[in-house]
């Protein structure tokens, strides 16, 4: 297997939620060692600001069938994923709080 077919598996392991960003990091300079610097195809990637939202994530999937695996590429799709799921949680905790002031509000108010 060469350098492409690695990246390629990296990108579906990020897809896939198979892989840490820490994990990433650590396969991607094992491909650089075993290949050489030039192992990951180069890639111009503009990358858009924060807030990301999930179409940001799927366009970066899209870049990614279309065959940008350029290094950068892989550790900003990872990051991008990463924010997504932390404001996922984030999200989930505030209306989990919310539910919780509104059932305390109305037996509140049955009392």
């Amino acid at each position: 297997m060469g350098a492409v077919e690695e990246s390629i598996q990296l990108e579906n392991k990020i897809l896939s939620n198979k892989i840490s960003k820490k994990q990433l990091v650590k396969e991607i300079e094992s491909i650089e060692k075993k290949y050489g610097e030039d192992a990951f195809l180069p890639y111009n990637l503009v990358k858009k600001e924060k807030p990301w939202g999930k179409d940001y994530y799927n366009e970066l999937v899209l870049l990614g069938n279309a065959g940008a695996c350029s290094k950068e590429f892989l550790l900003h799709i990872i990051e991008v994923r990463d924010y997504l799921k932390t404001r996922t949680k984030i999200i989930a905790g505030i209306s989990a709080l919310v539910a919780l002031v509104v059932v305390g509000a109305i037996i509140a108010c049955l009392l």
